[in-house]
């Protein structure tokens, strides 16, 4: 959703400037078909300006505010991933918590939405309005297009291939109005008037697309009362009969009416005189404007960038954050054809199809579990890590690193796991530069994330709890099963307490203390969250690196 966003937030700018200079270049010249085609280009390079990937060695003044304003979006978006973590990473701090609704993302997000929906619906209720008055009307056809009759006072006005004006109209001047609804018909103008509805649904909160529409609409009548006057129809005659027939038009969106735009400005127009050709090189002004809008969109580097802006000033002890590695994935995501706004658990199916894992677990007491089963120390993790990650793997696919940190773990802790992997891709970046497989890591929340785990035990009626205790190896030392004797509610508590006594005594047991676990907790649905939340509570106490959470 971010992209999008800036996208909006793109082409908002390129519409503001390229009106500001049509308005001052072009506006009062009387190119008509020129101008036209400037207006349609102009949009068109507008939505098409944003997209454009230009690099620079530096980030310039210019550039400045579009890149502090991705990254605000970038951090409150990870903001909120932490606030979910914090929140949720132990299921007991589900009960009585109420999680943040919406980041600012996300809230601008459904702002848009909003706003995009209601226009479509007034934009299909004007489409409806206009063919069920259509369908009333008498019908003539002529060639390639049809003359729609009324018996009530109506404007005159077309609308795609029909032309709407009453009888009374088309008994008393029938060349002059038709010859100046044909002209919208033939130019095609209402082609460029369903453009510019397209852009108004992403754009309903910018003023600027509107004016552009009013611009639009004036050169199309420019444009008709131009045809009309080339007939010979005397222009004293023609102009009273528009002020004749200056009535409300409706609110028909898509309609190109008789007397649409100002009368003054078209009076103007028709009686003024026809500017120079050299007038047209006015549009050599632009450039500069283009220019600064490309500039102002290029990007640095990324490594650059990211050194500069997420990492501390203190360049002799860099601290790397989760920005510094959110950026890379992302951008690695865009290339490989994804969304950088999937879901934790899309992202994580997306990325196991072109990427390889290596998993790295840190439990509530800082200990750590290397790829489901090397134990690691904050010491060893340098070297550890930098072998899975220089590692030649056969898929020529890049390496992974899921990173889950207990919300128990100390700040320490991840601070120095983010710079640990940091410093090895500073150390690297060259080797994976040649190799072309960037360090990649995603940042998961201790929970079950709708990723699925695979659990050997299943629970049952009678053993609704089971968990199993997996050593270094692979093996399962030991197995706890939680009985439901009675379907007594004061009865399962009891069983549940003695439940909670027996794990805890055997992991402060010498067989089952101070051991590194990965843990298989698989439950029944109708277990209550209270029952889980004591379990795992217990579980991340006594050095569990990784537990596995299944509900059948």
């Amino acid at each position: 959703m971010i992209p999008f966003l800036l996208y909006i937030v793109k082409l908002s700018c390129c519409l503001t400037l390229f009106y500001v200079g049509y308005k001052l270049l072009l506006s009062h010249e009387t190119f008509f078909h020129f101008n036209r085609s400037i207006l349609l280009t102009g949009l068109l390079a507008c939505m098409l300006f944003p997209v454009i990937k230009i690099k620079t060695e530096t980030a310039g003044i210019i550039q400045q505010p579009m890149i502090q304003l991705e990254r605000i979006m970038i951090e409150d978006d990870y903001s909120r991933t932490l606030v979910i973590n914090n929140e949720t990473g132990n299921a007991s701090r589900l009960v009585g918590k109420q999680l943040p609704s919406f980041s600012f993302v996300e809230l601008l997000a459904l702002i848009l939405i909003t706003g995009c929906f209601i226009n479509s619906c007034l934009l299909i209720r004007s489409h409806i309005s206009l063919y069920l008055l259509i369908r009333n009307g008498k019908k003539i056809k002529r060639n390639d297009y049809t003359v729609v009759l009324f018996d009530n006072p109506v404007t005159p006005f077309n609308y795609g291939h029909y032309i709407i004006l009453s009888e009374e109209d088309f008994k008393a001047y029938p060349e002059t109005i038709l010859t100046h609804e044909l002209a919208h018909y033939h130019f095609l103008h209402s082609l460029d008037i369903a453009l510019v509805e397209l852009l108004t649904l992403i754009q309903w909160f910018n003023p600027v697309i509107r004016l552009l529409k009013k611009e639009i609409q004036k050169v199309h009548e420019f444009q008709a009362d131009a045809e009309v006057l080339k007939t010979g129809i005397d222009t004293t005659t023609y102009q009273l009969l528009l002020v004749r027939k200056t009535v409300d038009s409706g609110s028909y969106t898509f309609a190109n009416s008789f007397n649409h735009s100002k009368l003054k400005n078209r009076f103007t127009m028709m009686t003024k005189k026809k500017s120079n050709s050299w007038a047209r090189l006015k549009l050599l002004l632009l450039l500069p404007v283009v220019a600064f809008i490309v500039y102002a969109f290029a990007r640095p580097d990324v490594t650059r960038q990211l050194k500069q802006m997420i990492r501390s000033e203190d360049t002799t002890n860099p601290i790397y954050t989760p920005e510094f590695f959110e950026v890379e994935l992302n951008k690695f995501i865009s290339e490989q054809g994804g969304s950088t706004s999937l879901s934790l658990a899309d992202k994580y199916h997306f990325l196991a199809e072109k990427t390889n894992f290596v998993n790295l677990f840190v439990n509530a007491v800082d200990q750590i579990l290397l790829d489901n089963c090397d134990y690691s120390t904050l010491e060893r993790l340098p070297s550890d890590l930098t072998q899975k990650l220089v590692a030649e793997y056969s898929n020529k696919k890049p390496a992974l690193i899921y990173l889950l940190i207990d919300q128990g773990a100390s700040a320490t802790a991840r601070t120095e796991i983010f710079n640990i992997v940091g410093k090895i891709f500073e150390e690297k970046e060259e080797l994976f530069k040649q190799k072309n497989q960037p360090v990649l890591l995603l940042f998961g929340i201790p929970r079950n994330n709708g990723i699925s785990a695979t659990i050997s035990g299943t629970p049952s009626e009678t053993y609704p709890v089971y968990i199993a205790f997996i050593d270094k190896e692979g093996k399962k030392i030991r197995s706890f099963a939680l009985e439901n004797k009675d379907p007594v509610i004061g009865s399962f508590a009891l069983e549940h307490a003695r439940f909670i006594n027996e794990i805890t005594e055997w992991l402060k047991s010498p067989k089952g203390g101070k051991h590194f676990y990965s843990i298989e907790l698989n439950v029944h649905s109708d277990i209550p969250m209270g029952v889980i939340t004591d379990i795992k509570d217990v579980l991340r106490k006594y050095y569990a690196l990784k537990i596995e959470l299944a509900s059948y």
